[in-house]
């Protein structure tokens, strides 16, 4: 979804038009990320915090630096430099900066990292709350949750606000924190069994069906409104799925493997992007959209081979990476 929205982004005329009805809301794909996340965390948390952070960091960081490096390449081959607030990406800041146009240059995607590391940060209390609170505690917090994230969809598209300030309330990580935290009561109350019972099948459709509305451009300022219930209820019934033993394309060797690649390729596709559309290049659309995935997806697996594995293997000596080290 996110990079069919950002293709949306770079692209002009007759593919923009296109592929507009299936990817103006793409951007929630960020919010599925927070709440599966929240969930995956959760469900595996076993050690201490220590461990935790190391182990979070060795899964989001080298990658993350690595996409920078190429990201800041990129931006000489365009003629472009970072600006000194760029140095925030470094410290994983960047999403608390109210000059989102600027400091996101390098690698636009890496805002949620940010928020990521903000989430990350406050788990380790967090979920010993989750653990403690009432069922009634917690399905109050879903909501308010709820209100948050929605609170920044609809500022994110506030046509009285600046493109910038837009940016930057849109990508809040004090409200979409919401979506994180959702993922985290979900995981208890599917561990405790009052989680509500789901088909994949239906929970699939629904989302795809209100997704589709939400694609429809006077829809999308209400799509984290919408989508977050739906995509908890894809992460639950998946979940289930998988505790049932239930067979699914998404074990196939072939989607293990692109999931295992995917963070990569969320981290690469932005620059590539760039690269492709942007002056000097500037292919012409239809261009971009063909070849964004095959080379962006060659270097996800470049980096996920020499950087990603090679780095967790030695900040994690003797791990066996589990669901719960992929949020």
């Amino acid at each position: 979804m996110v990079v069919l929205f950002h293709v949306y982004v770079h692209t002009t005329g007759s593919v923009h038009a296109a592929i507009g009805p299936i990817s103006r809301a793409g951007f929630v794909g960020v919010l599925f990320f927070f709440v599966l996340s929240g969930y995956l965390l959760t469900w595996g948390a076993r050690r201490g915090v220590w461990d935790f952070y190391r182990r979070r960091f060795a899964r989001i960081y080298p990658a993350f630096i690595a996409s920078l490096i190429f990201g800041t390449g990129v931006l000489f081959v365009l003629g472009r430099q970072p600006g000194i607030t760029s140095l925030l990406n470094l410290v994983l800041l960047q999403s608390w900066s109210p000059h989102q146009l600027s400091v996101n240059v390098i690698n636009e995607p890496g805002w949620s990292l940010s928020a990521e590391a903000f989430f990350y940060a406050l788990f380790p209390a967090a979920i010993v709350w989750v653990r403690r609170g009432s069922r009634r505690t917690l399905v109050a917090a879903s909501m308010l949750s709820w209100v948050a994230v929605a609170v920044a969809g609809y500022l994110g598209h506030w046509s009285l606000l600046d493109d910038q300030t837009q940016e930057f309330l849109g990508r809040l990580p004090l409200l979409l924190g919401g979506a994180f935290l959702v993922g985290m009561i979900a995981a208890r109350a599917q561990h405790e069994g009052w989680a509500p019972k789901i088909s994949l099948r239906a929970a699939v459709a629904s989302a795809g069906a209100l997704y589709l509305l939400c694609c429809w451009e006077p829809m999308a300022p209400s799509a984290n409104l919408i989508l977050l219930p739906a995509l908890v209820a894809v992460v639950i019934a998946a979940a289930q799925a998988d505790l049932n033993g239930a067979r699914s394309i998404w074990r196939t060797p072939t989607m293990l493997k692109l999931g295992a690649e995917s963070y990569c390729l969320y981290l690469f596709h932005w620059p590539v992007l760039d690269l492709l559309a942007r002056r000097p290049l500037a292919l012409p659309s239809i261009w971009v959209a063909v070849l964004v995935l095959p080379i962006a997806m060659s270097l996800a697996h470049l980096v996920h081979r020499t950087v990603e594995q090679p780095a967790e293997r030695w900040l994690r000596p003797g791990h066996d990476l589990s669901a719960a080290d992929v949020g």
